[in-house]
């Protein structure tokens, strides 16, 4: 017989509030197999929140159906969607999972468990995206994400089925939770009562589809200028949508560096001119032409 007076032991079974903001994205599925069983998986880890890019097949077909098994609802209200940025809207931190090599796809690049610690320390809006069962996530999805995962995996078969890796780490994020809410119990202390005031929404944190929005307006200009190698602009833009993933940038933030990508967008169409001079010049070549 327990001591009355003391606390009860948590319940470490439970589904912990910690994996609730986490989407799970599914980029071009190709076997309805695979999306019925990822369907079972965020049942099996507490999360509620599917989205599906593009798939290639019926999402809801008998196949998948059958391997979603009592995960049907999640299967049925999953959101289906044409493009990836379409996937991120309200996401603050967008995380893939590739093992295609690469300069710039390794260098934000985190193991399953120290990305479940990390995002245990902060949680916030986060999307877990993974690609197509046969080639994978592009350079054009990487650039819609702030950093990669790897899975590590024996090196004469280091490829891993779409649920498989999605199981992987959806199981480290919810032990991440479980371990947060048994060291961190929650206190119910902290709300004083007091009116909350309205923040500026220049403030909040800039979400993924954002982030996308932001490195398509540096594509152009940089390339005008030079910077981007006209074979492979990815290259360069996948390192700098690291960079911004890093920064945390507030909307507030994007809209100056949009503003800056015109600018330079500008200055390489007219140079060092004024607005006034650019309107008349834009002019002058309009009635020769």
């Amino acid at each position: 017989m327990s001591d009355p007076g003391s606390m009860p032991a948590p319940d470490r079974t439970k589904a912990p509030a910690l994996v609730q903001p986490v989407r799970i994205v599914l980029v071009r599925p190709k076997i309805a197999g695979n999306i019925g069983a990822v369907a079972r998986i965020t049942a099996n880890t507490g999360l509620r929140d599917l989205c599906l890019v593009s798939p290639h097949v019926d999402p809801v077909c008998k196949e998948a159906r059958k391997l979603s098994a009592r995960a049907e609802p999640i299967l049925t209200s999953a959101r289906v969607v044409e493009h990836l940025e379409e996937s991120l809207d309200g996401v603050e931190w967008t995380v893939a999972a590739s093992c295609r090599p690469g300069v710039f796809r390794n260098q934000a690049q985190l193991l399953p468990r120290e990305w479940a610690a990390r995002f245990a320390e902060q949680p916030r809006p986060t999307a877990l995206v993974f690609g197509p069962e046969d080639y994978g996530l592009t350079n054009e999805d990487l650039l819609r994400c702030d950093a990669t995962i790897r899975i590590p995996s024996h090196e004469d078969y280091p490829s891993l089925n779409l649920s498989q890796s999605v199981m992987v780490l959806a199981y480290e994020l919810f032990v991440a939770g479980l371990e947060r809410a048994t060291d961190e119990p929650r206190s119910t202390d902290d709300h004083d009562g007091g009116s909350a005031t309205p923040e500026d929404p220049r403030n909040a944190p800039a979400d993924g589809a954002m982030l996308a929005q932001l490195v398509d307006k540096f594509r152009k200009p940089l390339a005008q200028i030079g910077y981007l190698n006209p074979q492979d602009p990815d290259r360069l833009l996948i390192g700098l949508r690291n960079i911004f993933g890093k920064a945390k940038l507030t909307r507030g933030d994007v809209q100056i560096l949009m503003g800056l990508a015109q600018q330079i967008e500008r200055f390489a169409l007219y140079g060092n001119i004024s607005r006034g001079e650019k309107k008349r010049t834009a002019e002058r070549s309009g009635r020769q032409a």
